[in-house]
C-alpha cells in the first residue's frame, strides 16, 4: 500500500471535524515548505536575482495592473484624499 492510499484510508475513517483538522495542518505544511523554498533565494548570486526580479516585472507588465486607470493624476489625488479614520468620527 502506497503512502496515499494509507493516508486516505485512514483519512476517510476520520469524522469530517477531524478530517478538517488534518486539511489545516496539510495547509500549514505547504505554508511552511514554501517559505523555506523563500529562504532558500537568499542563496542566490546577483545575477540571479537580478533576472529573477526582471522575470517578475515582465509578468506584472503583462497583466497590466493599471489598465483601468485613464487619468494617473486624478487617480493619484483620489487615493490621497484625507478619510476619517475608523472609530475616530468627529
Amino acid at each position: 500500500m502506497s503512502i496515499k492510499e494509507s493516508i486516505n484510508q485512514h483519512l476517510t475513517n476520520l469524522p469530517e471535524n477531524l478530517q478538517v483538522e488534518i486539511l489545516d495542518f496539510i495547509m500549514f505544511l505547504k505554508y511552511k515548505q514554501q517559505k523555506s523554498n523563500y529562504n532558500s533565494d537568499k542563496l542566490l548570486t546577483e545575477e540571479q536575482r537580478r533576472q529573477k526580479i526582471g522575470d517578475c516585472l515582465i509578468k506584472l507588465a503583462k497583466r497590466n495592473p493599471f489598465f483601468e486607470i485613464n487619468d494617473a493624476v486624478a487617480w493619484q489625488r483620489e487615493i490621497r484624499t484625507d478619510r476619517p479614520l475608523p472609530g475616530r468620527e468627529e
